[in-house]
């Protein structure tokens, strides 16, 4: 790649070597770049290490130069490392989610999270498909699913995104609870516990007895005055 040509020359000559610097950009800090230089008929290569954006090399005459360098090839990424490592504090409508990204695969994570669905391979865009993002970057991270249906299944994994793409971890599968209504008795439910119509029994016997001792307080009354 051809990074600059310039023809230079002086007013006047010169004996022995004279020192060149040319500017040709910070970016290439750290290249070696090669300059040809063409001294009488004779082509001349020089090669420098790039320092402070600039090339320096030594010539013993001047002419037309040409700063040449080599297209770097782009760094090899590969794509992030992410776990799912538990789901916890499972109720009948809600979820904690927990994973991390153990490896960035040598690019910054821009985004991590979790996907999560019915489906048992969620993945983000995905029918039925929820993403939850929890941040970027490696390390640790959580989130806190709400609104889920009770009594019901879901499959859920963790993803993180680099300049190479998006991976996914492993498939954890999970079932919420039932709903805690279900269990609340309803008059005239034939299936409510035991426990509830037992307590009915107790206080409608109470209401009985109280009804009776009151009955037999009056009649005694009534005999008193006669």
């Amino acid at each position: 790649m051809l990074l600059l040509g310039k023809d230079i020359s002086l007013s006047h000559g010169f004996i022995g070597t004279l020192t060149m610097t040319i500017p040709v950009g910070a970016q290439y800090n750290g290249q070696t770049v090669t300059i040809l230089h063409c001294a009488g008929e004779t082509l001349q290569t020089y090669t420098a290490t790039v320092a402070g954006g600039k090339a320096v090399f030594s010539v013993t005459s001047l002419s037309p130069f040409a700063v040449f360098a080599e297209i770097s090839p782009a760094p090899d990424y590969d794509p992030p490392t992410v776990v799912i490592t538990s789901v916890t504090a499972v109720s009948a409508t809600g979820a904690k989610l927990n994973g991390s990204v153990v490896a960035d695969g040598g690019a910054a994570v821009t985004e991590r999270g979790f996907v999560y669905g019915t489906v048992t391979n969620p993945a983000i865009g995905g029918a039925g498909v929820t993403k939850v993002k929890a941040g970027s970057g490696t390390g640790s991270f959580t989130a806190t699913l709400t609104e889920l249906e009770p009594d019901t299944t879901y499959y859920v994994r963790a993803y993180a995104t680099n300049s190479e793409g998006t991976a996914y971890g492993a498939v954890i599968r999970f079932m919420t609870d039932e709903d805690d209504l279900d269990d609340i008795p309803k008059t005239g439910d034939n299936s409510s516990p035991w426990v509830w119509w037992l307590l009915c029994g107790a206080s409608v016997a109470g209401i009985v007895t109280l009804v009776l001792l009151s009955k037999r307080k009056k009649r005694a009354n009534s005999k008193g005055c006669l």
